[in-house]
């Protein structure tokens, strides 16, 4: 592995550590600081999630850029830019209905993620490909965790 794959493959692996941090943090935290926890969680998984479908539609139109951009290839940019718009804008009703609702909203945007990204098309590395489906089971499986927790009588 060379040493940009190890850097981009540390960087992202660090960018789950809040997400497990959180989850783990509202089971063994007092009760005064679980809204704060719900917040935070909330709140960073939005702006990742905004930050990964930007990242899809900004990885489209750089491989429209270095294809030629036929008709084809700008119609599909165009329906992936709208459709990482619609992404963000999903997650981002989280933000404002906040709670158990806000963690289920963000786990539906995280199970949908895999495939927004087959529907943009993208070649991407298979390492790559590979370390994000990883590090996506694990942001759900830590949105699984506070939401369990969110649920669960106190």
């Amino acid at each position: 592995m060379s040493y940009p794959q190890t850097t981009t493959s540390r960087y992202m692996t660090l960018g789950a550590l809040p997400f497990i941090v959180l989850s783990i943090g509202a089971w063994l935290s007092p009760p005064d600081l679980l809204s704060t926890i719900y917040l935070t969680f909330t709140s960073y998984s939005v702006v990742i999630f905004g930050f990964m479908v930007g990242a899809i539609w900004g990885a489209k139109l750089l491989q429209g850029s270095i294809k030629s951009l036929d008709e084809d290839n700008l119609e599909l940019s165009s329906k992936s830019l709208s459709l990482s718009i619609l992404a963000s804008l999903f997650s981002m009703v989280a933000l404002a209905i906040g709670g158990a609702p806000a963690a289920t909203t963000m786990l539906v945007a995280y199970l949908a993620l895999p495939h927004l990204e087959q529907y943009a098309h993208i070649e991407w590395p298979s390492t790559y490909f590979e370390m994000r489906s990883k590090i996506n089971r694990t942001v759900v499986a830590s949105h699984i965790v506070i939401l369990v927790h969110m649920i669960q009588p106190h």
